[in-house]
């Protein structure tokens, strides 16, 4: 009875699922997904649930694309913090990974040597100048953290707020054309609206 059952679930999600003569993500991605791993082997999220580290970055990859991100922006995705938040050398990055995905990350990464307010300060001037690759990398990682708010309010406050107003003001001006970029900010917006 259930090798019946499972053989029709999978013909079920057989038919479910597309195929591509080619696949979308290749072994770079496997192994920016074992790189990042191990650099945030010991790192979790803020909050109440102290999830690994590494289930942000896959949310962040997941975002990107759906949003139609390419291979290289979702290994970004899954690099976003290493240069800032464990110093990963972005020379390492460009031998395992090219220098595309290196030149994303770096755009995304903050200067921790700055104080938090004007580092802050600093990312939402510089998404005006970002690549479009850099835009879908941040919109993505910015509507994951608002999401964790969500289910930890306690630690969203005025400077939050604050930070994610300004950068929604930015993000706006580069979505217009992306529906799929446009329904994350839409998200971030209306997440806003629900913490405050």
């Amino acid at each position: 009875m259930f090798l019946l059952r499972s053989t029709q679930l999978f013909k079920f999600k057989h038919n479910m699922a597309n195929f591509t003569d080619s696949p979308i993500l290749t072994n770079r991605f496997s192994e920016a997904l074992v790189f990042a791993h191990q650099a945030h082997l010991h790192q979790v999220r803020k909050g109440g649930t102290k999830a690994p580290y590494i289930s942000h970055l896959l949310a962040v990859a997941s975002l990107v694309l759906e949003a139609g991100g390419n291979e290289d922006e979702a290994i970004a995705a899954l690099l976003h913090d290493a240069i800032e938040d464990v110093q990963v050398e972005p020379r390492l990055i460009i031998e395992k990974f090219g220098e595309n995905v290196c030149k994303i990350v770096q755009e995304l990464s903050e200067d921790k040597a700055l104080p938090k307010k004007e580092r802050k300060s600093r990312y939402i001037e510089s998404v005006c100048c970002f690549s479009n690759s850099a835009i879908r990398v941040s919109i993505a990682d910015k509507l994951h953290n608002i999401r964790c708010y969500s289910q930890s309010p306690e630690l969203w406050g005025k400077e939050q707020y604050e930070f994610y107003k300004d950068l929604l003001f930015n993000y706006e001006q580069f979505v217009v054309s992306n529906e799929l970029l446009e329904n994350q900010v839409i998200e971030i917006g209306l997440l806003m609206e629900q913490l405050s």
